[in-house]
């Protein structure tokens, strides 16, 4: 399972082509609300099958979308839920995300996929990353001001063993039993000098840092390195992860649990995270100065469907009633009836182009406004 970055959110919401497939449900992770999981999933695939019937031609169509949902249906895919779980089915597509908070429980079939309630998920002040790393074990977190959950690494390296195969210096390593297969290896440094180790270490950053930048392609939360001291400056002499934090936890974590790696990161992490929030206001001001800034709803649309928007800064909760054209910008006022939102629209196309979006608290957004767009040009 691949982590839920900006990139695959970047994925999701450009793909066009039915049917287009979106399914959220709130999950329970212990007994007995774990029970329901799959009960109630198997409800969500019935609704989808309903939901199918106007978009498929071809006889027995839907069942060969609905067989890809059904898929999931195993003991081992349920064993370690989260709190919310996202799936999306359609050409070409067929990725689930487990998340760590929850998530209304929907099902949406349609052209392109549903990926508002993944909005929350994207805020790049709120989340960030962490690494623990050791030579037995490589590890990677995704965390929020909530707490962390073990994100997927999919193509990066469990441990040394995995990362250099063969070319790992034999006589650097001593392995004892720590219990049975490859997590149980135990890693001593023996008999070889100061320099082979070293040489080892480096080749294995360089390939776990190559897959992490892989992985987080896009990526610009931090990452929070955590490892024992004399593993931090050559971690960072070899890394070109553009977001890897400054700040950093020392230690072996190889047995430490998510909520104690939290417990150690969230006061690390948490000045970082404000000097970045610092960062943009002081970038905003400047542009605000030349006249590259402004706070029209307006203005925004047009501005965001031209790929104008480097920063959108929105108020903590704030919600604007409305609805933004995805081709043309406008704004209208959403007053249907139907459930709208102009700031997640503003959000959501942001993030299509490349900007970013920033949540602050009320006392913190200039202007005392519900958003204001920092532009590019």
């Amino acid at each position: 399972m691949k982590p839920f970055t900006i990139q695959a959110f970047r994925e999701l919401i450009g793909h066009r082509g039915a049917p287009a497939i979106s399914m959220y449900l709130p999950t329970g992770r212990g007994f007995p609300d774990s029970r329901q999981n799959t009960v109630r999933y198997r409800d969500l695939v019935r609704r989808a099958g309903e939901l199918l019937k106007p978009h498929i031609i071809e006889r027995d169509g839907a069942s060969r979308w609905l067989g890809k949902l059904e898929s999931l249906l195993t003991p081992e895919f349920w064993a370690h839920p989260l709190d919310g779980l996202a799936v999306f089915v359609g050409p070409g597509v067929e990725v689930y995300y487990r998340l760590p908070r929850t998530v209304p429980e929907d099902v949406f079939v349609g052209d392109t996929f549903y990926t508002r309630p993944l909005m929350n998920f994207l805020r790049i002040n709120r989340r960030f990353y962490v690494l623990a790393l050791s030579k037995r074990k490589v590890m990677l977190f995704a965390g929020d001001p909530f707490g962390l959950q073990p994100a997927g690494m999919s193509g990066v390296p469990a441990n040394i063993e995995e990362a250099l195969g063969d070319e790992v210096t034999q006589d650097s390593l001593r392995f004892h039993s720590g219990g049975t297969g490859r997590a149980g290896a135990v890693f001593t440094g023996q008999g070889a000098g100061e320099d082979d180790e070293r040489q080892d270490l480096e080749r294995y950053f360089r390939v776990v840092d190559r897959s992490l930048r892989r992985l987080l392609a896009g990526e610009t939360a931090p990452v929070l390195l955590a490892t024992v001291v004399k593993h931090h400056s050559i971690y960072r002499s070899v890394s070109r992860l553009p977001n890897l934090a400054e700040a950093s936890l020392t230690g072996n974590f190889d047995t430490a649990t998510a909520e104690q790696i939290y417990a150690a990161a969230r006061p690390v992490i948490l000045p970082e995270l404000e000097a970045q929030e610092d960062q943009v206001l002081a970038l905003h001001e400047k542009l605000a100065g030349a006249g590259r800034a402004t706070d029209n709803l307006d203005e925004m649309g047009r501005a965001v469907i031209a790929g104008r928007i480097q920063h959108l800064l929105l108020e903590e909760n704030a919600r604007v009633a409305g609805r933004l054209d995805p081709q043309s910008g406008a704004v209208d006022s959403g007053e249907d009836g139907k459930p709208s939102d102009v700031l997640d629209d503003l959000a959501e196309q942001t993030l299509l182009r490349g900007g970013e979006t920033i949540v602050l608290p009320a006392a913190r957004m200039p202007l005392k406004r519900p958003a204001i767009a920092a532009l590019r040009w």
